[in-house]
């Protein structure tokens, strides 16, 4: 007979593990337009401004203080490179990028974009942490071609959140049978007192 207790702890370690994901979730995330399968296009000697991504404060709960830069030749920030995210929303990333004058057409070039979230705690003995993301932004010279000629691949981000909606189920399943086997243990120590 499985004792009640541990099945209570179990329940409350199950339920402090989604807490704390909660709490580690609350960070600024990247999400890019541009990624490996989906170039940006460019046509030699052209500059062009573009929004190359969005900065998400995934935190619901209280704004994020973003740093945004860019390495590479080919590409500078066409934006102030700390920005205030807003609980819940998005900032765009502008960029503007130069190909210069005689590259050849198909050629493959990159530029990496860089943010680290540097909200720190008001609160007395809370810890701040410096989160940094980055992505790498492909770029090809030339004219984009019609639609459909590159397959998009998954983002990081996409990953990210469907491993947090595996592991979300596994532990409903778990939660779904504890709760099913103290019911048993339940009805059985019913029949045991009947008798």
């Amino acid at each position: 007979m499985i004792n009640k207790n541990k099945i209570l702890v179990s329940i409350g370690i199950l339920i402090g593990s989604l807490l704390l994901m909660c709490f580690v979730s609350a960070s600024a995330g990247l999400s890019l337009n541009y990624f490996p399968g989906h170039s940006l296009y460019v046509e030699s000697g052209k500059t062009v401004n573009v929004e190359v991504g969005r900065i998400i404060a995934t935190s619901d709960l209280e704004d994020r203080t973003v740093e945004v830069s860019i390495e590479g030749d080919i590409a500078v920030l066409d934006m102030a490179n700390s920005v205030v995210v807003p609980a819940g929303n998005k900032e765009k990333i502008m960029v503007k990028v130069s190909i210069p004058e005689g590259t050849s057409d198909g050629t493959e070039l990159s530029f990496v974009i860089k943010i680290k979230d540097v909200t720190s705690s008001n609160e007395e003995g809370m810890v701040g942490f410096a989160e940094a993301n980055q992505a790498t932004v492909p770029v090809k010279v030339g004219i984009e071609p019609g639609p459909g000629t590159e397959a998009p691949t998954p983002s990081e981000n996409s990953m990210i959140i469907i491993w947090i909606l595996v592991i979300a189920v596994i532990l409903i399943v778990v939660i779904f049978f504890i709760y099913k086997k103290m019911i048993s243990v339940d009805s059985e120590s019913v029949k045991d007192r009947r008798k």
